[in-house]
């Protein structure tokens, strides 16, 4: 009797029973309704995450068209380059390797830090530009630091060689990556961070022409981020080469002809108006641009009191220096009235009791 007594004692109530078998039914039914969710509903999205991750895209850079003179010879080239690229990886922090990419590439770490942000909107999909024109060092870097960096990857592109000297360099203008700015305006709404555009003369006013078209290149990745294959690439388009108006002889002859005077200099052909020669000095070295350039040597140049970058043949306003007086020369020499003629100006004259003073660039038809 006693054992009978003790065992009704053990046993559960029935209502307790219940509400414990419903329980495990609905924690089944709660998971079961996870896994679903995450295989059927959700099983197109990480497949493409998966398929992300396994497939990486490396952009194919298209190479810019080349500028010949009216002779055909060859005025802007291009020469092989390499640039480094951070590939985000999926469930990797790259923040915590940002001060040995920084080190190693020889950048400064909150510029780089910058840099990421800008392009925080950007598709993780998407490479980040972070160092052009890589030295032989720092590809050794990336080399050696592939297991420990594998969001490094460097890409073999063509990048704009101009004359030295600043030959035509204000005809000729320049290229640089797109800034924040430029992106919000409407010119530039079709393109992405990092595109390289032209910014001044002939490369702004065809740089449509110019730039060509990006390919890509669907590489297959390891666990690890190493390349183990490929899929397919898409090739880019290159840009189309302008053969310009321009002759590289009397281009040269006008740039010795101003020397280091500040000035203009422009040789047109009167019956087409065609441009031969158009100079600007004080100029600047397009190259300097053909990369990046730092922010010492931009503060140098907007600050100059001389104004490198601006285009004097048709950006200054200054007076033509007298032109006409030649005219006038020509025009009494055939008339036989200015042969012993001389002309002596004193910089200015009394005119209506005020002294109007004659501005230099005036002066130099002076004696004529």
């Amino acid at each position: 009797m006693a054992v009978d007594k003790v065992n009704r004692d053990e046993k559960l109530p029935a209502i307790k029973l219940t509400v414990v078998q419903y329980g495990i039914l609905v924690m089944m039914l709660v998971l079961g309704g996870g896994l679903w969710r995450l295989q059927v509903l959700g099983g197109d999205n990480w497949r493409v995450l998966a398929e992300q991750n396994r497939i990486r895209k490396v952009p194919v850079l298209a190479a810019r068209g080349k500028l010949f003179d009216r002779e055909g010879r060859l005025v802007v080239d291009n020469y092989p380059s390499v640039s480094c690229f951070l590939v985000r990886e999926q469930n990797r922090n790259i923040d915590a390797d940002l001060p040995l990419i920084a080190k190693g590439l020889n950048l400064d770490l909150d510029q780089l830090r910058n840099t990421l942000h800008r392009y925080r909107m950007a598709p993780g999909y998407q490479p980040i530009p972070i160092k052009q024109d890589v030295s032989p060092d720092e590809q050794a870097f990336i080399e050696a630091h592939r297991n420990e960096l594998p969001e490094l990857e460097t890409i073999d592109e063509e990048r704009r060689l101009y004359p030295r000297d600043g030959f035509a360099a204000h005809l000729i203008g320049y290229v640089g990556e797109l800034s924040e700015d430029d992106l919000n305006k409407p010119k530039y709404a079709y393109y992405e961070p990092g595109d390289v555009v032209g910014k001044a003369g002939v490369e702004e006013t065809y740089d449509e022409l110019l730039r060509g078209r990006d390919g890509s290149m669907d590489v297959v990745v390891d666990s690890h981020g190493r390349e183990v294959g490929r899929r397919g690439i898409q090739l880019a388009t290159p840009g189309q080469d302008l053969k310009l108006t321009i002759d590289n002889d009397i281009q040269r002859a006008a740039e010795l002809a101003l020397g280091e005077a500040n000035g203009a200099i422009v040789a047109m052909d009167p019956r087409n108006g065609e441009i031969l020669a158009l100079v600007s000095h004080p100029s600047y070295d397009p190259n300097a641009f053909a990369v990046r350039i730092g922010r010492t040597d931009w503060n140098k140049l907007i600050t100059d009191p001389n104004h490198p970058l601006m285009n004097k043949a048709i950006q200054d306003q200054l007076a033509p220096g007298s032109t006409f007086k030649v005219i006038m020369s020509v025009a009494g020499l055939e008339e036989g009235v200015a042969e012993t003629l001389k002309v002596n100006c004193s910089g200015g004259g009394d005119f209506y009791g005020h002294f109007f003073q004659v501005r230099p660039s005036s002066r130099l038809a002076e004696h004529s």
